[in-house]
Formats: structure tokens, C-alpha cells, sequence
């Protein structure tokens, strides 16, 4: 009877290690050429290595296990899932490593499933992004719009502008009209077709008093 048990016991660890294999080969598809996934059978720690896929570490079926593989079977508290951290290939090359526990139905580690993703084109391409994206900090004369200015625009500003004051377009003081036109030509909206209209019939004044405020400030 125990040797019956030991068999099927067996049996499903063989299961486990051989429906890991379809897992590292779709990892491996998915993230090609990028990210090495392989899989340690550590029933064996000498020979543990039964799949690769994208192999960026130069190792082959049947290599011994890491110090992690190692580890893991030695304590059975040893963490199931060690996520991205920092290793380094042979050729010096940096990667982002995860190792992740298959444990049978008795708790015990019987192989992991490791992926080491190549940083290096990541990292360059990160710098070029980087530099590209970068602006200069400069003492703008003032906020740019990166669209047509229009009658809205204008309409907008002198709206912003009045409720700031708490007060209807039309119920601004000289003194703020004064302002606001001042705030509008320094912008540049006086200058497009029609703002001078705009201007006035939003403010409910004359064009020759938005002309007469422009000739006082100047």
C-alpha cells in the first residue's frame, strides 16, 4: 500500500512538471526575444533544468539548479513567489528576474518556473525617451495655446476674468476693463480679425472706447 501511494504521489509530481512545460513555452512565445523562461525540475538540483525558452543565460536541459532552486528545496519556507529583482547574465547583461514555487499536493517544492527579462534595450531606449521627451525651463512671456485663437477664446478669457472679480462682463469697473484689455492685447487677441468686436460687445462698451483704453495704455 505505501508503495502504491509513493507511485501515484509520483505520478502527480510528474504531472505538474510536464503541464509547467506548456507554461514556459507560452511565456516564452509571448515575450520573445526579450524574456528567458525556465523551468527546474528539483527532484533532480543536478539536472534540474527541463525546459528553456529564449535562452539568454547559455544554459541547456539537464544543467544543475541556482542557489534559489537550491534553497527552495532545502526549506519549505521558503518564499513561493521571489518577484522582479535585479541579476545578471554571464555576458554581464542586466536582467529582471521572478521565481516562482510549484509545490505537490504534500507542500513540497518540486520545481520553479523562472523568468529573467533583458533590461538592456529597455534601459537605452528609456535614455533616448528620456532625452527626447526633456524640455527646457525658460521664463515664458506667456502661456502658449496650441490651437486657433477665436472669438471663443477671447469670450473666455473676459468671462475668467470677471468671474475672478465676482462680477458679470459687464459689470466690471473702468479700471478692470482697462486691465482686461491690457491682459488681451499683451496676448496677442487683439490682433486677430474682429477681436476689437468681440471685445466691445462682450465688455457692452464702443470700439472707440476698447481703442481709447488700448491708447491710454500705450
Amino acid at each position: 500500500m505505501f508503495l502504491h501511494t509513493v507511485t501515484m504521489s509520483q505520478i502527480d509530481d510528474d504531472h505538474l512538471i510536464e503541464e509547467s512545460k506548456k507554461v514556459v513555452s507560452a511565456l516564452g512565445k509571448m515575450f520573445a526575444p526579450f524574456c528567458e523562461v525556465v523551468l527546474h525540475d528539483l527532484r533532480d538540483p543536478g539536472h534540474a533544468i527541463v525546459a528553456i525558452e529564449n535562452n539568454l543565460s547559455g544554459r541547456q536541459i539537464g544543467d544543475a539548479t541556482t542557489n534559489m532552486g537550491l534553497a527552495r528545496v532545502k526549506s519549505i519556507d521558503f518564499p513561493d513567489v521571489v518577484q522582479n529583482y535585479p541579476n545578471t547574465l554571464a555576458d554581464g547583461r542586466q536582467v529582471k528576474s521572478t521565481s516562482i514555487g510549484i509545490r505537490s499536493q504534500d507542500g513540497t517544492c518540486i520545481g520553479s518556473i523562472c523568468l529573467n527579462f533583458d533590461t538592456t534595450h529597455f534601459a537605452g531606449l528609456s535614455s533616448q525617451l528620456a532625452e527626447l521627451t526633456a524640455t527646457t525651463v525658460v521664463q515664458m512671456p506667456l502661456p502658449e495655446l496650441l490651437k486657433a485663437a477665436g472669438a471663443q477664446e477671447i469670450h473666455n478669457m473676459i468671462t475668467n476674468y470677471a468671474l475672478r472679480k465676482g462680477r458679470t462682463p459687464g459689470q466690471l469697473s473702468t479700471g478692470d476693463k482697462r486691465e482686461l484689455i491690457q491682459i488681451l492685447n499683451e496676448q496677442g487677441f487683439l490682433r486677430l480679425r474682429n477681436a476689437i468686436a468681440t471685445t466691445a460687445s462682450a465688455l457692452h462698451v464702443t470700439r472707440p472706447t476698447i481703442y481709447k483704453y488700448l491708447k491710454t495704455e500705450a
